[in-house]
């Protein structure tokens, strides 16, 4: 299955969308009626070596200037239980490089020579009503993470309209952000890591950690056929509940094998 891509891609062509079409297409989800919503559960994806995924990404956070950028995800590698995906901005000159995560779509951390999930937006087989837990204890990050799937929509995002399974997370806590640089250009899930690297002497002036406390609230559109979510909008509010940040992910292109 393919989109249009890039022609470093494939023998895909990739096709531009102009920045009014992202406008009006943005935010365009519509709830599906019972009777054509699909019935049986999404089963997890069977990632295959060389899919690839375009995002666009826009970073919202108070006191900063908004970032937007093209990113470029595809799959180099594929285990029995993991793959590997690398990433890269589409201009090559920020957010870069590879990580490992579980065939569902979900990352581990070891802390203390234990392995534990670390991220997981998705559980497999999924169906409206399903709902599960992530607790996190590290001395990074100490949340409490609830995930359910609400139900079927029709999302429309630069590389078309599908219907999509709509998840949700609520996460409250305790966690940890560095100061320098934010808002960071967002990697893959669980990748951690800042869009560009400060120099020592950057990073020597700047306070590199502090304690964030509040509420998470992020919502996925997943897709089946995409093998993903299509898109996805992550929120942050402090312990007073005003909103300190947004990051919105939204699909451009793709190639699946």
């Amino acid at each position: 299955m393919k989109a249009p891509l890039p022609s470093h891609a494939g023998s895909a062509t990739y096709a531009l969308i102009p920045a009014i079409a992202l406008a009006i297409l943005a935010g365009c989800n519509t709830p599906l009626t019972r009777d054509s919503a699909p019935s049986e559960p999404v089963a997890q994806p069977d990632i295959k070596e060389g899919d690839t995924w375009r995002y666009s990404i826009k970073v919202d956070w108070n006191g900063f200037k908004s970032i937007s950028d093209v990113r470029e995800d595809h799959i180099s590698w594929v285990g029995p239980s993991n793959f590997a995906l690398s990433y890269a901005s589409v201009d090559g000159k920020s957010t870069r490089g590879a990580m490992l995560l579980q065939r569902d779509w979900s990352t581990r951390r070891q802390f203390n020579h234990v392995d534990s999930v670390f991220t997981q937006r998705f559980s497999f087989p999924m169906s409206p009503g399903k709902s599960w837990e992530v607790q996190l204890s590290l001395p990074y990050d100490q949340t409490h993470h609830s995930y359910e799937v609400v139900g079927w929509e029709k999302v429309t995002v630069p590389a078309g309209t599908f219907d999509a399974l709509r998840v949700e997370d609520h996460g409250t806590g305790v966690w940890q952000h560095e100061l320098y640089p934010i808002p960071v250009l967002p990697m893959p899930p669980g990748a951690g890591g800042s869009r560009t690297s400060p120099s020592p002497t950057e990073r020597a002036n700047q306070v590199t950690s502090s304690p964030a406390g509040g509420r998470i609230s992020s919502s996925y559109w997943y897709v089946p056929s995409i093998k993903r979510e299509v898109k996805s909008i992550e929120e942050e509010y402090d312990a007073t509940g005003t909103l300190q940040g947004r990051i919105t992910f939204q699909l451009t292109s793709y190639a699946l094998h």
